[in-house]
C-alpha cells in the first residue's frame, strides 16, 4: 500500500521519550510492552486505551496497522462521498452524477423532506394546539370562578 506523502491523514511519526511509539494517526499508535519485546499497536478512544493487536512478530503488527489505515481511507471516501451526494441535493454539484447512488441515498431524500414537512406543519399546529388550550384553560377558568361565587350565595349582576 503506498500513500500519498502530501496526504496529512496519516502522522507516521515516531515520538521520543521513555516509550518511543510510532503514531499512525491522532489516535492510534504502535508502542513497545514492558518486556520489549512484544508490541502493541494500541488506539487511544475517549473510555480509554483500546489494544488492537499485540505480538512479538513485527510483521503481524505491520499487517494489523496496513488493515486499520485501509479501513480509515475507506471510511474517509465514504464520508466524502456522503459529503458530495449532499452537497449535490443542495445544488452545489461538484459535477458528479446522483446516479450513481441513487437506490441507496432515496431513503435519505425521503426522510429529509419528512422532517421538512414535520417542521413546518409543527410551528403552525404547535401555534393552534396552545391557543386551544389557552382557551380551555380560560373556560375552565371562568366555570371555577363561577362555580366559587354561586357556592358561597355571591349574586353576580350585569
Amino acid at each position: 500500500m503506498r500513500l500519498d506523502p502530501a496526504d496529512d491523514y496519516f502522522d507516521f511519526t515516531i515520538s521520543g521519550g521513555s516509550h518511543p511509539r510510532l503514531w499512525i494517526d491522532g489516535t492510534a499508535s504502535v508502542m513497545m510492552a514492558r518486556d520489549r519485546r512484544t508490541y502493541r499497536f494500541v488506539r487511544e478512544t475517549r473510555i480509554g486505551r483500546l489494544t488492537m493487536a499485540e505480538s512479538t512478530e513485527p510483521r503481524t503488527i505491520a499487517d494489523r496497522v496496513t488493515d486499520y489505515v485501509a479501513a480509515r481511507i475507506v471510511e474517509r471516501e465514504k464520508a466524502f462521498a456522503a459529503d458530495d451526494v449532499m452537497g449535490a441535493e443542495d445544488g452545489y454539484s461538484n459535477g458528479r452524477s446522483l446516479r450513481q447512488g441513487e437506490d441507496q441515498d432515496e431513503p435519505l431524500r425521503v426522510q429529509e423532506t419528512k422532517k421538512k414537512s414535520e417542521a413546518k406543519r409543527s410551528k403552525t399546529s404547535d401555534f393552534a394546539i396552545a391557543l386551544i388550550w389557552l382557551m380551555i384553560g380560560a373556560v375552565l377558568g371562568a366555570a371555577i370562578l363561577l362555580a366559587i361565587a354561586s357556592y358561597r350565595g355571591v349574586t353576580i349582576s350585569g
